[in-house]
This record gives C-alpha cells, structure tokens and sequence, in this order.
C-alpha cells in the first residue's frame, strides 16, 4: 500500500535497486521502496512487500461473504471489499512498479475510505429511510473529481488533500460514534484498530526516512531475519488489521444502537467476525432482511 505524497521519488532513493529491472522492465512508478527489487524473483519487483498484501486481502474476502450470506447491511460487505481491493492493488504494484498499478494502489484508497466514512455516517440508518443518496452523490463526486485530475495532473498533493480529509473525517466521526455509544468490547476493537494502523505508519515513516539504516540492519541479519527488518511489510500487516478490524467494529456499533445484541466470535478462533442473535430467515433473506428465529425481521440486514 502506497501513500505516495509522503514518499521519496525514484531517482531519490539511491539505496534501492530501483535500477535493476526484471521481467516487469524498467520501473515508471514516481515511488520505489526500501525494499531491493527483483532479489527473490524476476517476476516480482519486491517480493515481501507484495506477499505482504494477502493480509488485506483473505481476511477481508471472508469477512465480506460472511457478511452478505448472515445478511447484513450490503454496504459493510462493500466496506470489506474496499479494504481487499486495496491489497490487491498495492500487491501489483509492489510487483510491478508500473505507473498504472501504482493507480491501481491509490485510487481504491480513496474510494475505499470514502466508503468507510459512508458506513461511519449512516450509523443507525433506519431501514425505511433507504440509502442516503445525497451522501452518496457527494463522496462519489469528491472521490471521482479527485481520481481524474491525480491522473491527469500527475500530483500527489491532489491525492493528499482529498485522502487526508476524507481519513480524518472518518476517524473523527467513528472514533466518537464508537466511544460514545460502544461497549467495552466495541472501544477495544476500535482502539486495536486505530493503534495497529497508527504503530504500523509509524514503522513506514521510520523506514522512508532512515532507508540507508535499514538495510544496513538487514544486511547484518542476514536473508532469513532480515525479513524482519522489512518495515514496510510491517506497515502492510499493521494496516490491514487496522482495516479489517474497523470495519468490524462498525457492523457491531450499528447492531448495537438497533439493540440487536452484538458479539464477536472467532472464525478457526483467529478472524473476529460479528454476530448476534438474528440469523437470516428463509422468508425474508430475499428482500435484504434478516429473522431472529422467529419470523421477526433484524434491520441491521439492510442496505
């Protein structure tokens, strides 16, 4: 996952091997990493920081067709897949450094925390009052307008400004939603969330800035443990806990205002996942809702 408006340019980087090329040809990204390219494979431009993606992207799959099967709200399905996406994108282009992927890593960034902050403002949306299509038209223009002058323009400051708000508005609005109407398990989930992302920012800052260190540190630990020293693989996994654990705790702060009596259960005891009480009816699954075992409709199962 890149954040490119942070981020030294290519012909910057000095300590990697950004001119080494492999079967990917030469490197047309505005950002290469402090990871050597094209070590392990010559069809993988940086190995670790592309494996590394999977994090984002099985947990969250999952999580997005537990989801849709117990009939929740589409949109925390949409969510998960957003944060998948982002994975997939960010893993080619780490496997690339091609320009179009570096796109391909960016963009659903965008879109992906336009929806999160969608989820954020439409906590407790009554099941009558249908999609906030107003919203919708907003954060869709916001992010669209965004993507086409980046592309165009080719400057990361359009990016910045437009995914710094769109962030800060997402974590301002949910981290009062979640400490003002969640439970202790809710703030726990909540607080995980932001503390995996903000430590794992922290290791990506650290690693930008003090490349020439890092490796020199990897160097000395040799080719097993120095893929410890792959902070950028650090920053993937941290913030795809982030990712994925914030979605979760959005589904279970919009059941629990609708008092639809959340908990948490662990998929193979390792992937929270949230559930309650209501389970999808044969009878109502069809239309976007959800039975309690008694016929009764859960409205947490719509859009």
């Amino acid at each position: 996952m890149a954040l490119s408006f942070r981020n030294r340019q290519v012909d910057t980087l000095g300590a990697t091997a950004s001119d080494v090329t492999g079967y990917w040809g030469k490197v047309t990204a505005s950002l290469d990493w402090c990871e050597d390219n094209y070590v392990i494979s010559s069809y993988i431009a940086e190995f670790w920081n592309t494996l590394s993606n999977a994090g984002f992207i099985i947990p969250s799959l999952l999580a997005a067709y537990y989801a849709w099967r117990a009939g929740y709200a589409r949109r925390f399905s949409l969510a998960h897949v957003s944060v998948a996406a982002i994975g997939i994108g960010s893993a080619l282009f780490h496997m690339t450094l091609k320009y179009t992927t570096q796109l391909c890593d960016e963009l659903p960034m965008l879109f992906g925390t336009s929806i999160l902050l969608y989820c954020v403002l439409v906590l407790k949306r009554q099941p009558s009052q249908g999609h906030n299509m107003p919203l919708i038209i907003i954060l869709s223009v916001v992010t669209t307008a965004t993507s086409i002058a980046y592309i165009i323009k080719r400057e990361p400051t359009i990016f910045f400004i437009t995914y710094s708000i769109l962030t800060l508005l997402m974590i301002g609005f949910g981290a009062h939603a979640i400490y003002a109407h969640g439970t202790p398990t809710a703030r726990w989930l909540g607080g995980t969330a932001i503390g995996a992302y903000a430590l794992g920012f922290s290791l990506w800052v650290y690693e930008n800035n003090n490349c020439s260190t890092v490796q020199g540190i990897r160097s000395a630990l040799g080719p097993v443990l120095g893929v410890l020293s792959q902070l950028h693989v650090w920053w993937h996994i941290l913030a795809a806990v982030g990712g994925y654990l914030i979605v979760i705790t959005l589904i279970y702060v919009d059941m629990l205002l609708r008092s639809e009596h959340p908990r948490i259960r662990y998929h193979s005891n390792v992937l929270p996942l949230v559930t309650s009480d209501c389970l999808p009816a044969p009878n109502t699954a069809k239309v976007g809702m959800a039975g309690n075992g008694n016929g009764s409709a859960c409205r947490h199962c719509v859009i």
